[in-house]
């Protein structure tokens, strides 16, 4: 594999791990929901995808045909693809830079102004008056917890209110730097030194690699 594949596949997912280092570094915890999460993860991953699968299953007559513009069209692909499977899927709230206490009792607060009957029922967050039941979903850190929605409402913009509610009661929540902070940051910039450096050496070479990937 030349140095402009690697290139391809590794730049997007070393900006998500400096963007995921830099927000476990930041005193203040980051919320989102899982569509938004989705999204991101599925750009980082556009790379591989573009060297795997893209590169496999390439169109060879269409792409003789209309240089370039194949690959346009493959990539909106991948995103509808993507697109359709962030519509399928159910309804999460992700917390990064959050310790689990933290975490159950801003996602507590927020619930509570919604319905004051609300309470966790062991890992199961239950909101009665809108029918609402979000379960705690298993991560790798200690510091990123997300919840599904397992009894969703008819009406989504309870779910919307939820989500802002849970905004802004994270905003008064404090955490300590994480280690795993600095390890994604580190991770991120060496897998760019690495990628970078051999374009950066020889662009010639990289111009003709990638007039040779794109008008193959």
């Amino acid at each position: 594999m030349n140095t402009l594949y690697w290139a391809i596949a590794l730049i997007p997912l070393a900006i998500y791990l400096l963007l995921i280092g830099a927000i476990h570094l930041r005193g203040r915890p980051l919320i989102t929901n899982g569509w938004r999460d989705m999204l991101t993860l599925g750009i980082a991953c556009a790379g591989l995808i573009a060297i795997g699968p893209m590169q496999l299953f390439f169109p060879e007559h269409a792409g003789s045909r209309w240089p370039g513009w194949v690959w346009l069209l493959m990539l909106g692909l991948y995103f509808l693809v993507l697109l359709m499977l962030i519509l399928w899927s159910r309804p999460r709230l992700v917390a990064y830079g959050m310790l689990r206490d933290q975490f159950r009792d801003a996602l507590l607060l927020a619930a509570q102004k919604i319905d004051p009957l609300a309470q966790w029922q062991g890992d199961v967050l239950t909101v009665p008056r809108p029918g609402l039941q979000l379960a705690i979903e298993s991560t790798l850190s200690q510091r990123t917890h997300s919840v599904v929605c397992v009894a969703i409402p008819q009406d989504m913009a309870l779910w919307l209110q939820l989500e802002q509610a849970f905004v802004v009661a994270a905003q008064g929540t404090r955490s300590t730097h994480s280690r795993l902070g600095w390890g994604l940051v580190t991770s991120g910039l060496l897998l760019l030194v690495l990628t970078i450096a051999p374009l950066i050496q020889d662009p010639d070479i990289t111009y003709a690699q990638l007039k040779k990937f794109i008008l193959r």
